[in-house]
């Protein structure tokens, strides 16, 4: 059994419209928009398996090219590791493993294609409990970096 978030629709042409505006102007490049989210591991389903157990959490924001997370409170345990799927499984993000655990527990994911991803965690049964995270956004992406950066390069 899954557990689906969705996030609220929105107008993007209103988001497009205010960065056509923006254009050329010293402000960064904005290509989503972002979702001020809570979930913890008790928001997701843990399933158990012979070695340990795995949480999954599914997000879904209709219409956006790209999925992004920001955590927080950000900690995976020893031989625990992190995906992320997209729903036609053509991308997969990770491992992150516990090596890259900050002090400060913020972490910040690449963007993940399509509308909809799953966030899988692998925690081994000796250090159950042990990790912890908020996802404290959801990034839907409106629009591509491709211009932008290139754009970027040809001013350095």
């Amino acid at each position: 059994m899954r557990k689906m978030y969705r996030m609220e629709p929105f107008e993007v042409t209103k988001f497009i419209e205010e960065d056509k505006k923006l254009e050329g102007c010293d402000v960064p490049y904005r290509f989503g928009k972002g979702f001020e989210t809570s979930y913890t591991l008790n928001d997701g389903i843990w399933t158990k398996t012979e070695k340990g157990r795995i949480w999954e959490i599914t997000f879904r924001s209709e219409g956006a090219l790209t999925l992004n997370f920001i955590f927080r409170n950000f900690h995976l345990a020893n031989g625990s590791c992190l995906y992320i799927l997209n729903e036609e499984n053509t991308m997969i993000y990770g491992p992150v493993t516990s090596s890259l655990t900050t002090r400060v527990g913020s972490f910040l994911t690449d963007l993940v294609s399509g509308d909809c991803a799953t966030i899988l965690i692998y925690e081994p049964y000796d250090v159950e409990g042990e990790t912890t995270l908020t996802i404290s956004k959801v990034v839907h992406g409106y629009r591509s970096f491709s211009v932008n950066m290139a754009n970027g390069l040809r001013n350095i």
